[in-house]
């Protein structure tokens, strides 16, 4: 029960495949974790829907999973992880399956919660991505490189 409360309460998550629970709306999966603290349906669908709105998905809020493309199950599943405002964010591939322009607005809202305090660990292949992280490891050939500077888009 305490690592439970320690990771609705402390740690947001993004997966690579979103993980939204596909017998819930948009807006009830961002509520969730909400939720699961004991805060009230009300307040928790406000806050959904706000989040929701930041990462300019709100259109989603009443539609399943199952009615959504990959691209927008990510930004909802982004939603759902950062409506509690976690110390620590871990995401992996957050902007894996989504164009250039919701990747854009992807990454902003966690430049802007990287603001406000939150430590964002982000796991990536994607090098435009990387370049926008203040710091940067490799990890290659199992071994973790430090202080990795930005990587170069090859214009292939």
């Amino acid at each position: 029960r305490r690592l439970a409360r320690l990771r609705n309460q402390v740690f947001g998550f993004v997966f690579q495949f979103a993980g939204l629970l596909q017998e819930y709306s948009g807006e009830e999966n961002v509520a969730l974790p909400l939720l699961y603290r004991g805060t009230s349906p009300a307040e928790a669908i406000r806050r959904a829907r706000a989040m929701l709105a930041q990462l300019e998905v709100d259109h989603l809020r009443y539609r399943r999973p199952s009615q959504m493309s990959g691209g927008e199950q990510q930004r909802v599943a982004l939603a759902r992880a950062m409506v509690g405002h976690p110390q620590v964010l871990l995401a992996d591939e957050p902007t894996g399956s989504l164009d250039a322009a919701a990747a854009d607005t992807v990454l902003s809202a966690l430049g802007d919660a990287n603001r406000r305090g939150v430590a964002i660990v982000v796991v990536t292949h994607n090098p435009e991505v990387a370049a926008r992280c203040s710091t940067r490891y490799a990890l290659v050939a199992g071994r973790l490189y430090s202080d990795v500077p930005p990587m170069r888009v090859r214009e292939d």
